[in-house]
């Protein structure tokens, strides 16, 4: 979901860099890694995130929270609600 998410950031301007790129290159700085969570799993604990109407964010977090992993954002509402969330 973070992939379409950045993808749909650039496509609209908000981002410069490609995407497959960014990837690319954090999997190989940070060992950046995809879940492999079944995205059903994920839509259905997405359901119980109520603090926010973005359904990207909620898709994220779950996922995120399905391997209690870090997660990587700049976005404040996420910061103030996912404790594994931060931003350096």
């Amino acid at each position: 979901m973070v992939l379409l998410e950045m993808q749909f950031l650039r496509e609209s301007g908000q981002v410069e860099f490609k995407v497959d790129a960014f990837i690319r290159d954090m999997r190989a700085e940070m060992g950046l890694k995809i879940c492999e969570a079944p995205f059903v799993s994920v839509v259905l604990a997405s359901n119980r995130i109520s603090w926010t109407r973005d359904p990207f964010d909620r898709l994220i977090v779950a996922q995120a929270a399905s391997e209690e992993a870090r997660l990587i954002t700049s976005d404040r509402v996420i910061l103030d609600n996912y404790r594994l969330a931060f931003w350096d």
